[in-house]
């Protein structure tokens, strides 16, 4: 992968208090993925090193890491959450980090995405967890309704997608990208994660064919059991950009992208033709490209 550059890379206090949370599993992708995480959160979203934690599940001793540690990111070894599903790794972080403590927001994404903003400046109503909602109607409404039955929990009310005519999710499905926790919650918030990953792990074929999405489905299980609300985010907080067919053009600035696997060979994320989000690619890329820390191809979805 290169040598990583050397000497400090500045950056400006946040504004709030907590910390943003990611998990780098095995593939070598996803240590780019981080140090584009990093990049873009220190350079762009005035985040400071130290409010960083990489939750790792395999081996922690890379040269990526390495970089990511001497800077002030915390590195954390978290053990595979479960085999059935490399995304619910996520899980095990968020336990990792409520056992840990968080001082403020705990700030929980993918490493495929890029912060232009700081999200800890929003507020999260008392009581809730906030996130955007699913970016497309999978696993659809109908079969994440029958989940809810399965479990005897009471179904949530439908809410609407952020992009989509007509179509609708039930509340707190999240897009896993980005939730965002107080501190105070977050072991609630982890522990019932938890319990309802294994469950729908468990039972597998109530997700049909979307079984990808089991930790996401989990999550929404979770804020129901234990009675939290789930706050909407705009869809500028976690905005994709792999499926150009769902991007409006009237698409608002992003203040976070999720570029899932739209990254070219030189580590740059690819425009999408809208053009409030491609300048925000456009700042995005021109601090990869100067820290030269972006190189790779590809990104998970």
């Amino acid at each position: 992968m290169g040598r990583w550059p050397v000497g400090p890379i500045p950056s400006a206090t946040a504004p709030g208090a907590g910390c943003f949370s990611c998990v780098v599993d095995d593939h070598p992708r996803f240590q780019l993925e981080a140090l584009r995480w990093f990049t873009s959160l220190t350079e762009l979203a005035g985040v400071e090193p130290t409010d960083l934690v990489v939750h790792v599940v395999g081996l922690t001793s890379t040269e990526a890491l390495g970089y990511l540690g001497a800077r002030g990111v915390t590195i954390r070894g978290v053990d595979r959450f479960d085999s059935r599903s490399p995304h619910c790794n996520k899980v095990a972080a968020a336990l990792a980090l409520a056992k840990a403590g968080v001082d403020g927001v705990a700030v929980l994404s993918d490493t495929d995405v890029a912060f232009l903003e700081d999200p800890r400046r929003l507020g999260v109503p008392d009581g809730a967890v906030a996130g955007k909602p699913v970016d497309a109607p999978v696993p659809p409404v109908e079969v994440v309704e029958a989940i809810f039955d399965a479990a005897q929990l009471p179904r949530p009310s439908r809410v609407p997608l952020p992009w989509g005519e007509g179509q609708s999710t039930v509340a707190g499905n999240f897009n896993g990208g980005l939730y965002l926790v107080p501190g105070d919650r977050l072991t609630r918030v982890a522990t019932v994660w938890a319990r309802w990953a294994r469950w729908l792990l468990d039972r597998a074929e109530l997700l049909e064919e979307w079984t990808v999405y089991v930790d996401q489905v989990a999550m929404a299980l979770g804020l129901a059991d234990a009675g939290l609300i789930a706050s909407p985010l705009d869809v500028q907080w976690n905005t994709p950009i792999h499926d150009a067919s769902r991007i409006r053009a009237d698409a608002p600035v992003p203040a976070m992208i999720h570029y899932h696997r739209q990254v070219d060979s030189q580590g740059q994320l690819t425009k999408t033709g809208v053009a409030s989000i491609d300048r925000q690619i456009d700042r995005i890329n021109r601090v990869v490209e100067l820290t030269g820390l972006g190189m790779g191809v590809g990104s998970h979805g």
